[in-house]
């Protein structure tokens, strides 16, 4: 009785936050490159429909602002604070660092980025070094 919903909770889990952070485009910055809010844009938000969003309390959605802003803005204001993101970085030209990208096929795709990347994401060039 107990082994279908614990195996279904941790597939679950594992897909939710895999794919909000890990991207074609995710990089990991080393120690002399890091920055919080850089990180967090590295994460991707993901609109996975079927009401997945809501149920989830918009974590899923509004994960970049979740990780800039964790200790500020409830998960309720999550579609707030992303659409203010998304609309001051794009006012800004910084558009090209935010991640959204709709999910639908959540299912197929975790398992084909896991045989394409693994568990290790693309390290960035250094810029102290260049």
């Amino acid at each position: 009785y107990y082994l279908g919903p614990y195996v279904m909770f941790g597939w679950w889990l594992v897909t939710v936050t895999y794919l909000q952070h890990h991207d074609h485009k995710t990089q990991v910055y080393g120690d002399e490159d890091w920055t919080f809010v850089t990180a967090a844009f590295e994460t991707v938000d993901r609109t996975y429909g079927y009401g997945i969003d809501a149920i989830h309390h918009h974590i899923t959605d509004g994960h970049v602002a979740h990780h800039l802003f964790f200790t500020k803005i409830p998960h309720y204001n999550l579609p707030i604070a992303t659409k203010a993101i998304r609309e001051y970085m794009n006012n800004n030209n910084l558009g090209y660092m935010y991640q959204h990208d709709e999910c639908w096929d959540f299912p197929i795709r975790v398992h084909k980025y896991f045989v394409q990347f693994g568990l290790k994401a693309k390290k960035a060039e250094s810029k102290k070094s260049q």
